[in-house]
């Protein structure tokens, strides 16, 4: 591994050397060496990834759960957990500032500002497509206006 990403170093280097070239065979060995070098980082992590799925699985099918956990934690719980948020490290404190930033973003709607939004926008949808008569109209008014009482 090392001597594969060593090569691809030194093809880079000696191609920043030659002006960087796009073609030839200074360029042609820096492709095929950082090809070499990329494949077989690609192989290592495959390779990693297969080791510890068996790994977790023989510790599984011989329940050694000990085994098992401590692999499982090590592959999957992250260690970085975030404990401070704008420099308080309190749940409830965090938990506070989380619903005062979202009240800010998302301003909350009454339910009676929201029937009543809704139900001039369905008026003038229907307005728009249908000719009412004047007495329909003023009863859906009406029956608007009771909703947003």
């Amino acid at each position: 591994m090392n001597i594969l990403k060593e090569a691809s170093m030194e093809a880079n280097k000696a191609r920043k050397s030659a002006g960087k070239p796009r073609h030839g065979t200074i360029f042609h060995n820096r492709q095929s060496s950082r090809a070499k070098y990329r494949k077989r980082l690609k192989e290592k992590q495959i390779y990693s990834t297969e080791v510890y799925t068996n790994y977790l699985h023989e510790a599984l099918l011989q329940k050694k759960t000990t085994a098992f956990w401590q692999c499982w934690r090590s592959k999957f719980e992250s260690a970085n957990k975030c404990s401070h948020v704008e420099g308080c490290a309190d749940p409830d404190i965090v938990a506070n500032k989380f619903a005062m930033n979202f009240r800010r973003l998302f301003p909350v709607m009454t339910l009676t500002k929201l029937m009543s939004s809704v139900t001039e926008n369905l008026v003038r949808r229907i307005d728009s497509r249908v000719e009412w008569s004047t007495e329909s109209k003023a009863e859906l008014r009406s029956s608007k206006a009771s909703a947003a009482t």
